[in-house]
């Protein structure tokens, strides 16, 4: 199903299931069956403990999605499945050649 991820100016993440966007001066985005589908963004919450800041964001074919903190540490969207489109952590990609 269509998703779409964003990043806001305060590093948090947000999630927004089957929408379709139109980009005018500001993103907008609709719903067939609400015109106001801008409520239905959905914070992704951390785990108790994990308090992350991102400044990036990517998202990949299969449900791939990517993101960087802003301390600049790689982070994947784990246990992203049909049954659960938003995932379920972040988790971070420790790799000597990404420092």
């Amino acid at each position: 199903e269509d998703a779409v991820w964003l990043v806001d100016s305060k590093g948090k993440v947000f999630f927004h299931k089957g929408a379709e966007i139109f980009v005018r001066n500001t993103l907008m985005l609709t719903n067939k069956d609400d015109e106001r589908s801008i409520s239905k963004w959905m914070p992704m919450i951390m785990d108790p403990g994990q308090e992350i800041e991102f400044k990036s964001l990517s998202c990949g074919p299969d449900n791939q999605v990517w993101a960087i903190s802003r301390d600049d540490i790689v982070y994947n969207r784990t246990e992203i499945t049909p049954d659960q489109i938003a995932g379920k952590i972040w988790q971070p990609i420790e790799d000597p050649k990404l420092k």
